[in-house]
Order: C-alpha cells, then sequence, then structure tokens
C-alpha cells in the first residue's frame, strides 16, 4: 500500500509525462522543476509546486530560489513549515527536507531556512536565535560537523568553506594518506 507521496506514483510512461505536464504549469513552465519535484516528494511533490505557485501576503513569489540554496524554493520552505508537522527548525533541516543529506547543510543555508521558518511558523526573533543554536549543537554534537555562524569580514576576504562530515576542511588535490603513482 502507497502512502505519501508514493501513492498515485505514475507507473508508467505515459502517467509520468501527465504528471510532469501537470506539475510543469505549476513550476511556471519549468520542466525540470518538475523533475525535481517528483524525484524529491513524490506524488506529493504536485501539492508543494501548487504551494509555490501562490503568492505570499507580502507578494514576494514562493517559486523564488533561496538564496543560499538554488536548489529549494522559498515556498518549499514554507510548505514543510505549513503541513509537515514542523516544530524546529531541526525538523526541516534534517527530518522533512534532504538538505541535511544530501550535505547542503551550512552557515548560511541554517539562517535563511530559519528566517523563512520564523515567518511561517511566527517565531520571535529570539526563537528565531534559539532555533538556530539548537541546530548548530545538534550538527556537532551529532554529526560532528561544525557549523560557525556566517562571519561578514569584508576587509580579510574570507569565505566559509564547506566542511566534510567530520568537521574538518575539505583539502584540495590528493590525500596525505594516498600514495602517490610512480
Amino acid at each position: 500500500m502507497a502512502i505519501g507521496g508514493g501513492r498515485d506514483f505514475p507507473r508508467d510512461a505515459t502517467s509520468r509525462e501527465a504528471w510532469l505536464a501537470r506539475v510543469t504549469a505549476l513550476c511556471e513552465g519549468d520542466r525540470y522543476r518538475a523533475i525535481t519535484l517528483l524525484d524529491r516528494y513524490g506524488t506529493r511533490g504536485e501539492a508543494v509546486a501548487r504551494h509555490c505557485a501562490g503568492m505570499n501576503a507580502g507578494g514576494a513569489c514562493r517559486q523564488r530560489p533561496l538564496d543560499s540554496l538554488a536548489g529549494y524554493r522559498v515556498g518549499e520552505i514554507d510548505f514543510a513549515c505549513r503541513f509537515e508537522r514542523v516544530e524546529h527548525l531541526a525538523d526541516v533541516l534534517f527530518r522533512r527536507l534532504p538538505i541535511a543529506l544530501a550535505g547542503l547543510l551550512d552557515s548560511a543555508v541554517i539562517e535563511e531556512v530559519a528566517t523563512l521558518c520564523s515567518g511561517a511558523l511566527a517565531w520571535s526573533e529570539d526563537h528565531c536565535r534559539d532555533e538556530i543554536d539548537r541546530v548548530r549543537e545538534i550538527a556537532m554534537r551529532t554529526h560532528g560537523v561544525s557549523l560557525a555562524p556566517v562571519v561578514d569580514d569584508t576587509t580579510a576576504g574570507a569565505t566559509e568553506l564547506p566542511l566534510s562530515p567530520s568537521g574538518s576542511v575539505p583539502r584540495k588535490g590528493p590525500s596525505s594518506t594516498q600514495e602517490s603513482a610512480s
């Protein structure tokens, strides 16, 4: 018995094309986006696309990609908050969406998604900051990844480097443990 995004999943090319045509229309003609939603959410992707196609009260388009995570839309985060029993920022980043699982979690993502969750869930600024701190603590304690706050240091030209699962900065080139071919 199929549940959630597996319910009514297209089982053949004809039904897949029909689903993609419907959802592509909701995605402003972006077929790649419709495919992404089917891959990410199964048939529940149509509800996500329908939600993203709407406009919020402030007039900002829910189809807008996140600044920190171009593969996700503002409306996806909003949808997860409103319809997926989200209570905490960690619910979105670690459980409801495959952001952390896909290795896409960094400080900029945490900050931006927290801001979107805050709007959808009516968090105070203090509550939002507590959620951000909790996610950083979970990342370190549970996954061994340090996600320091974004530092606005334009004079030093420093940029945050992505961390490996062990929390260290990945090195370019061969590892010191690899033997060179002679």
